[in-house]
């Protein structure tokens, strides 16, 4: 009997088992590799498809602002907010285009989504330091903000207000289209007391009271039962003020 050469067989057939065993681990590991990795993919594809289609749940597609859902959603976090911070003033602005339906009737209604788009970017970065501005249907767009603690809250929103006025009118005339406007109602409260949808119900009811007498910024105050107030620029016209003068107001009460 050859010992050798069967010894030399068993080890050589050893050998052979052991690199199929190679092989077919290798080819495991690999399809296991594959495997990780487009499940990896797919589930990175996932959670960029999620992200994605919660943006455009939020996101108003013409303007590029937060949509009513969007606004909801910051106007909880911001009130929660200024709860925790013992009572510091929550401010709803309530922004309407004045004669919206007058520029797409006139201009047609490609004017009319300029003026959302303008009226957007100047109220977004106006605003948006200090908290949410959304689109929230229409004509209308509304801001929840969270006032500083030192100053009068009311004053801070109506110089807001009519700086958002003043720098939006400016700009649609240097552009030579149609001058767009907006008419702006103010609520104010202290969110330990008052629910952010009761301040935006207020902010909605200064804003018509606004637009039903003619005014451009209305604050609605937080008792319902005291008359509403609104702030006018302490001028007669506009131009009895130097360039770069910064307006004074005077309030006025409006029965």
């Amino acid at each position: 009997m050859n010992i050798r050469g069967t010894t030399h067989t068993l080890l050589h057939s050893d050998v052979l088992a052991t690199v199929a065993g190679l092989a077919a681990g290798s080819a495991a590991a690999a399809a296991t590799g594959w495997y990780l990795t487009r499940t990896a993919r797919t589930i990175a594809d996932l959670h960029v498809e999620v992200t994605d289609a919660n943006q455009r749940a939020f996101t108003d597609p013409l303007t590029g602002l937060g949509n009513r859902a969007a606004f909801d959603a910051a106007a909880r976090d911001t009130a929660q907010t200024c709860r925790a911070m013992f009572g510091r003033p929550l401010v709803c602005l309530l922004i309407d285009i004045e004669a919206f339906k007058q520029i797409n009737d006139t201009h047609g209604h490609a004017a009319g989504d300029r003026a959302l788009i303008t009226t957007a970017h100047v109220l977004e970065d106006l605003l948006n330091s200090y908290g949410t501005v959304a689109r929230i249907g229409g004509d209308e767009f509304a801001a929840i903000l969270a006032a500083p603690t030192d100053q009068d809250p009311n004053a801070w929103a109506t110089r807001l207000a009519w700086a958002g006025r003043t720098a939006l009118t400016r700009l649609t005339q240097a552009a030579g289209g149609p001058v767009v406007r907006i008419t702006v109602g103010i609520a104010v409260a202290d969110p330990q007391y008052v629910t952010w949808q009761a301040l935006l119900a207020r902010a909605d009811d200064a804003m018509y009271r606004a637009r039903n007498r003619d005014l451009a910024v209305t604050h609605q105050p937080t008792d319902a039962d005291e008359p509403v107030v609104t702030y006018r620029p302490n001028i007669r016209r506009r131009d009895q003020r130097r360039p770069g003068t910064p307006l004074q107001f005077r309030q006025v009460t409006a029965a």
